[in-house]
């Protein structure tokens, strides 16, 4: 518990001087940053999402053992009927 109360003083100690440095800064500087790293940010989850989870264009199938009395899955999510 003393570790996470460690970080998150860390992370308001930070927060607090990012804070004193936008009020020392011109308004159009802060915006400017603000709308940069949302930007950064945006693209970055945009090439995580088209490189997948396995990287591009690949398709992991996972199947489950058939048992008895079960019905086998296709391979895809889809609702059993």
């Amino acid at each position: 518990m003393g570790c996470l109360a460690l970080a998150a003083g860390a992370i308001l100690y930070c927060v607090g001087e990012l804070f004193a440095a936008g009020r020392r800064m011109a308004w159009n500087i802060v915006v400017w940053g603000l709308m940069g790293g949302f930007l950064v940010a945006f693209g970055t989850d945009l090439v995580l999402k088209a490189a997948g989870p396995n990287g591009p264009r690949t398709q992991l199938t996972i199947r489950a053992p058939a048992r008895a009395g079960l019905p086998t899955s296709p391979g895809r999510a889809e609702p059993w009927t």
